[in-house]
C-alpha cells in the first residue's frame, strides 16, 4: 500500500475518532437527566490553566456519617453518589456507594481523599471554562454571593456528569456546544 494512502487512512481514522468524541459528549450533555447543584466556596483559581471558575458542590465533600450507603472508600477508587432534589430544586447527596447502585439517579466520580468519616471526590465538574471577562465576573460572584449561583449538570444513565450551564439568580445560562 502506498504511503499516501496509509496517511489518508490514518488521518481519516483520527478524524472519525475526534468526531465520535464530540458527538458522544454532545449526546450525553443534551439527553442526560438534569441535576442542579448548589455551589460551595473554593480556593482561588490557577491562572496557568486558563480562564475558568473553580466549582465545588455538596457532592465533592461528603460526610459519611450523615449520608447513607458505604463507609469505606479507597483513594482513586470509584464513588457513586445518589442525588435527590430538595424543596428548592437543588439536588443533594442522599447515599454514597463504591459500586453502581441499582436504583436512583447517581453521579459517578473518583475518590481523591478518604477517611473514616469523610470523602472528597472528583467528577469532572470542578471547572467551568469561559472567556476571561465572564470567568472573572463569575468567580467574583461565586465568592461574594454563592447563593445566587447553581450548577446545571446533565447526568447520563451510567452516572457520567457533564456541565450544562449555570443558574444565576434563577436565570438559566446554558453553555454553548463544547
Amino acid at each position: 500500500m502506498k504511503l499516501s494512502i496509509r496517511l489518508i487512512l490514518v488521518a481519516a481514522a483520527m478524524s472519525a475518532f475526534l468526531i465520535a468524541m464530540i458527538a458522544d459528549h454532545n449526546i450525553r450533555r443534551t439527553t442526560g437527566d438534569e441535576v442542579i447543584l448548589n455551589l460551595e466556596p473554593v480556593d482561588p483559581r490557577d491562572i496557568l490553566a486558563g480562564y475558568f471558575v473553580i466549582l465545588s458542590t455538596p457532592i465533592h465533600q461528603i460526610d459519611l456519617v450523615e449520608i447513607a450507603g458505604d463507609d469505606e472508600f479507597s483513594v482513586d477508587g470509584d464513588i457513586y453518589v445518589v442525588v435527590e432534589p430538595d424543596d428548592d430544586g437543588s439536588w443533594q447527596p442522599a447515599a454514597v456507594y463504591s459500586e453502581p447502585p441499582s436504583d436512583g439517579l447517581y453521579i459517578h466520580g473518583k475518590v481523591q481523599t478518604a477517611s473514616v468519616s469523610r470523602v472528597s471526590a472528583h467528577y469532572n465538574l470542578e471547572r467551568y471554562y469561559a472567556d476571561e471577562e465572564t470567568a472573572r465576573a463569575l468567580e467574583e460572584r461565586r465568592r461574594t454571593d454563592r447563593a445566587s449561583m447553581r450548577l446545571i449538570v446533565s447526568v447520563s444513565g451510567d452516572g457520567r456528569a457533564i456541565i450544562r450551564g449555570l443558574e444565576i439568580e434563577g436565570e438559566r445560562v446554558i453553555a454553548p456546544f463544547l
